[in-house]
C-alpha cells in the first residue's frame, strides 16, 4: 500500500532553481526585450513576512502550529457559527493556526474575520470534513477599511525606483507596513479628479477606460494605471513632503506630471493604522456560497495572505467570487466549481476577480464559467490552471483581462479554452502568454458553427503583448490563423478594427497551431519561428499612422538568437536561458505527481501520474494534442481522477434516446434540464444498459463527456449503435471530491529527494 502525503515543501539541488532568490538575468531574458517583461518572480508570498516567518518559495506559506483545540463542526442544520472561529483567532499569536474539526460551520450575514489577528491561518480537516457555507450577507473577510489617506506623488516616477516623494498628504498618517497605491490619470487626462483635457491616444502605451474609440462598451474609468507596493520606510512628514521607500520597484514607465500621479492608503478597522493585515491564510476546507448577497464574497485586500487546498463550490449574486486585491497575495491547490449545484444557471460564474499586484494564482481547477478576471492588475501571474465546461453564452470556459488597466500579467502554462485581452471596457498593455494550451473550445463538446471560438483574442490597444511558446487549436474549432473575426481564429486580433499598433507590436513567438502556414518550422508541423512577427523597430514605426505608432518604439523587440525557450518566465527552472525538460518526471515540484486512483481517498493512494515538464511547447513532442506538442497539466490529470462527489449530484429521468453516425442522444422532458446556454461537462449514467455506455467512458467513474446539448437533449460520442433504448437516469453535475493530497511531490529515481523541512539553496 502507497500512501501519498501532503507536501508544502520543496527540495535541495538543481532541479529546482527558483528566481525567486536569483539576481540578475531573467528567464526570460534571451527572449523578451527588458522593456517587454518583468520580474515574475516577485508574484507571490515574500521570502519573510512582517514577523519574521519565512517561505521556501512563493507558493508554499510558512509551516505554522496549532493554536488552541480543535473548533467542533456542527451539523448542515445546526452549524458552528463562525463568530467561534473569529474569537479563537483573536487570541492566536502570530505562526499559529486555528484547526476546524469535521462538520459544518456558517458565515450567514456574517463574515469569517480572517484579519482577526496576523499571521494566524485557519485550517479545516480536508475540503471533505469541513464544510464552511455562506449566505445572505456573510463571507470571507482579510480587511475592513476604517478610513484613508492620500497625497500628491511628487517625484521618482522612474521604472525600477524603489523611492518616491510625497507632498501635501491628508487623511490618515503614512507608515512602515502599509500598502501603498500608486496612480495616475489615464492619457490624456490631468488634474484633480482628472477632470482636464479628453482621452488621447498618445501612440505609444494608452491607457484609456471611458469608452469611444479605445473600448467596445462606454465606461467611466479614469485612474487605470495602479501598482500596489509595500511599505518599508517613510522619512519626513508626508503632509509637507517625505521620502518612502517601498517593494517591489515600478514597473510600468510611463508615470509622468503631466499624469497627475497620486497615492492612496487605507486605515484598517483591526488595529486603527496603516499597517495592512498579512499572514493570514485559509485552508484545506470546503467553501459552499449557498448564492449570499453579498459582493464579493472573499475578500483579499491586504499583504501576503493565501487560499490553499480549498474547495469552492456555488456562487453569490455578483458572479465574483474572490477578489483577490491588495499585494503578494497566494492562490494555490484550488478546486472550483462555479454554479450552485441543484441550481445551475447562464451566469459566468466567475471564480477570481484578481487586482492589485504581485498576486500569485498557481494550479487550479475551474468548472462551468469564466474562471478569472483581471480589473487593473499589475504584474499577476496565473499559472498551471486547468479550466473546462464554460455553460455560458460564450461558449468557452476562460481567462480574460476585462475591465483597464492590466499589465505585466503572465499567463503561463494553462490549459483552457481560450485567453482574452479584450477591449470591452478599455486598455490593457504589456501582457505576456507562455506556454499555455489553448483548445478554442471545450473538446469533445461541439459549437454549432463554430460560435465565437478563438485561441487568444488581443483587443484594440492591447498593445506590446508577447504570445511566445504557445500550443492552440487542440479541438479544431480555430480554422484560421490571425485575423478580426469572432469566431475559428488562432489569434483574434484588434477586433473593433480601430488600432493599427496592436498588431504591429504584437511578439508571436515559437507558437503551434492546428493552421499551418507556408512559414511554418518545418513546414506544415504548425511550429513557428517566424522573425516577420517579430516587432522590430522598423515594424513598428512603419505603421499605417506613423503617428499613432512611433511612441511604441521604446518596445522594439529583437529577433531572438535561436529557437529554445526556457521552461518557465515566473522561475519554476531557474535563470536558464533554455529549457532542461523533464520527461518522466523528477522536477522537485511538490504538486507535479498526481494520485489516479485511491484505495482511500483521499488519505492513501494507490496509483499515480506524473507529466513531462514542460507541459506544452515546441520544443514538446509526444504528448496527445496538436502535433504532439502538449500534454495535460497536474490540474488537468487530477479533474479526470478525482472522486464525483455524489452528494451534488441531481437525477435526470431519461425519456427516450437515438442513435446515430457515431452520436448517442439523450432526451428528457420539457423543463427539466438546467436553463443554461450550453449545457456540458461530465455526468454518469444509472440503470442504463452497459452498451449505452461501452467506449464511451473515461477516468475511474465511468463519466461520459457531453458532446452537444438542447433545453431538452444530451449527446455524446458512442462509437457503435447499442442496440438498445438508453433510458434511464442521467446524474449531473459531476462536482469532484478533491483534497490537496492529491498532488504529492514529484521525485524521480536519481534526482533529491522532497525532504520535510527541506530548504532551497540557489548559488
Amino acid at each position: 500500500m502507497k500512501h501519498f502525503g501532503r507536501y508544502s515543501f520543496v527540495i535541495f539541488g538543481a532541479l529546482l532553481l527558483l528566481s525567486v532568490f536569483v539576481h540578475g538575468q531573467q528567464p526570460w531574458s534571451n527572449i523578451l526585450s527588458s522593456s517587454r517583461a518583468n520580474n515574475w518572480s516577485n508574484a507571490g508570498l515574500p521570502a519573510t513576512l512582517p514577523d519574521g516567518e519565512t517561505t521556501p518559495n512563493p507558493w508554499t506559506p510558512p509551516t505554522r502550529t496549532q493554536c488552541g483545540s480543535t473548533i467542533s463542526g456542527g451539523t448542515s442544520g445546526s452549524p458552528t457559527p463562525v463568530s467561534t472561529i473569529n474569537t479563537a483567532m483573536a487570541v492566536c499569536p502570530a505562526g499559529t493556526y486555528v484547526l476546524l474539526g469535521s462538520g459544518y460551520f456558517a458565515a450567514a450575514n456574517t463574515y469569517l474575520s480572517m484579519y482577526a489577528q496576523n499571521g494566524v491561518s485557519v485550517r479545516g480537516s480536508g475540503p471533505q470534513s469541513t464544510i464552511l457555507t455562506i449566505t445572505g450577507k456573510g463571507g470571507i473577510a482579510w480587511t475592513q477599511s476604517w478610513g484613508a489617506g492620500s497625497a500628491t506623488w511628487a517625484s521618482g516616477y522612474r521604472s525600477g525606483s524603489t523611492s518616491l516623494t510625497l507632498t501635501g498628504a491628508i487623511g490618515a498618517v503614512l507608515t512602515v507596513g502599509a500598502l501603498l497605491n500608486l496612480s495616475q490619470c489615464n492619457t490624456g487626462l490631468t488634474g484633480s479628479g482628472c477632470t482636464t483635457g479628453s482621452p488621447t491616444d498618445n501612440g505609444g502605451l494608452y491607457i484609456c477606460g471611458s469608452g469611444g474609440s479605445c473600448s467596445t462598451s462606454p465606461g467611466s474609468y479614469i485612474e487605470s494605471q495602479t501598482q500596489t507596493v509595500y511599505v518599508t520606510g517613510v522619512t519626513g512628514t508626508c503632509s509637507n513632503s517625505c521620502t518612502v521607500t517601498f517593494s517591489p520597484a515600478i514597473y510600468m514607465p510611463n508615470y509622468a506630471t503631466g499624469n497627475s500621479p497620486s497615492a492612496t492608503w487605507q486605515v484598517y478597522f483591526t488595529n486603527r493604522s496603516v499597517v495592512a493585515p498579512y499572514g493570514n491564510g485559509l485552508e484545506d476546507l470546503t467553501v459552499y456560497l449557498d448564492a449570499p448577497t453579498s459582493n464579493p464574497t472573499i475578500l483579499f485586500n491586504s499583504y501576503a495572505n493565501w487560499i490553499k487546498g480549498v474547495r469552492i463550490i456555488g456562487n453569490n449574486g455578483g458572479n465574483k467570487n474572490f477578489l483577490i486585491s491588495g499585494d503578494r497575495n497566494l492562490v494555490f491547490n484550488i478546486y472550483s466549481y462555479e454554479e450552485i449545484p441543484d441550481a445551475i444557471q447562464s451566469g459566468d460564474g466567475l471564480n477570481f476577480f484578481y487586482t492589485g499586484s504581485d498576486n500569485l494564482i498557481l494550479n487550479y481547477i475551474c468548472g462551468v464559467g469564466d474562471c478569472a478576471e483581471g480589473e487593473g492588475s499589475s504584474n499577476d501571474v496565473l499559472a498551471y490552471g486547468y479550466s473546462r465546461d464554460g455553460n455560458t453564452g460564450y461558449y468557452a470556459a476562460y481567462t480574460l483581462q476585462h475591465v483597464p488597466l492590466d499589465a505585466f500579467s503572465l499567463f503561463e502554462s494553462n490549459e483552457q479554452s481560450d485567453i482574452d485581452d479584450d477591449d470591452t471596457w478599455g486598455t490593457h498593455v504589456l501582457n505576456t502568454f507562455f506556454r499555455n494550451q489553448l483548445s478554442c473550445g471545450d473538446p469533445p463538446y461541439v459549437i454549432s458553427g463554430g460560435g465565437n471560438a478563438h485561441g487568444l483574442e488581443i483587443g484594440s490597444f492591447s498593445r506590446v503583448d508577447n504570445v511566445v511558446g504557445n500550443v492552440i487549436g487542440a479541438s479544431g474549432n480555430c480554422t484560421s490563423y490571425l485575423g478580426e473575426s469572432a469566431s475559428g481564429y488562432v489569434y483574434d486580433v484588434n477586433p473593433a478594427g480601430t488600432d493599427s499598433g496592436t498588431l504591429q507590436s504584437l511578439l508571436l513567438w515559437g507558437n503551434v497551431s492546428t493552421v499551418r502556414q507556408a512559414s511554418d518550422t518545418p513546414a506544415s508541423s504548425g511550429v513557428r519561428f517566424v522573425s516577420s512577427e517579430v516587432p522590430t523597430l522598423s515594424s513598428i514605426i512603419g505603421c499605417a499612422t506613423s503617428s499613432q505608432c512611433n511612441n511604441l518604439s521604446g518596445f522594439a523587440q529583437t529577433a531572438p538568437g535561436n529557437d529554445n525557450l526556457p521552461c518557465s518566465f515566473f522561475g519554476l527552472t531557474g535563470t536558464s536561458a533554455s529549457c532542461t525538460p523533464f520527461p518522466s518526471g523528477g522536477t522537485g515540484l511538490s504538486w507535479w505527481k498526481v494520485c489516479t486512483n485511491w484505495n482511500t481517498f483521499p488519505t492513501s493512494c494507490s496509483t499515480t501520474q506524473t507529466q513531462p515538464f514542460p507541459a506544452a511547447g515546441p520544443d514538446v513532442s509526444g504528448g496527445p494534442y496538436v502535433n504532439g506538442h502538449a500534454y495535460d497539466i497536474p490540474a488537468a490529470v487530477a479533474w479526470k481522477y478525482l472522486p464525483v462527489d455524489p452528494a451534488w449530484q441531481n437525477s435526470y429521468t431519461i425519456a427516450s434516446s437515438s442513435w446515430s453516425g457515431g452520436v448517442e442522444t439523450l432526451t428528457f422532458a420539457s423543463g427539466v434540464l438546467p436553463p443554461v446556454h450550453h449545457l456540458m461537462g461530465p455526468f454518469q449514467l444509472s440503470g442504463v444498459n452497459s452498451a449505452c455506455s461501452t467506449g464511451a467512458t473515461f477516468g475511474n467513474n465511468s463519466e461520459i463527456l457531453m458532446t452537444g446539448s438542447t433545453s431538452t437533449k444530451v449527446k455524446y460520442a458512442l462509437a457503435s449503435n447499442p442496440g438498445v433504448s438508453c433510458t434511464g437516469t442521467m446524474r449531473f453535475p459531476d462536482v469532484r471530491e478533491f483534497d490537496e493530497r492529491v498532488y504529492g511531490c514529484d521525485a524521480a529515481s536519481g534526482a533529491p529527494g522532497c525532504l520535510t523541512g527541506a530548504v532551497i539553496k540557489v548559488q
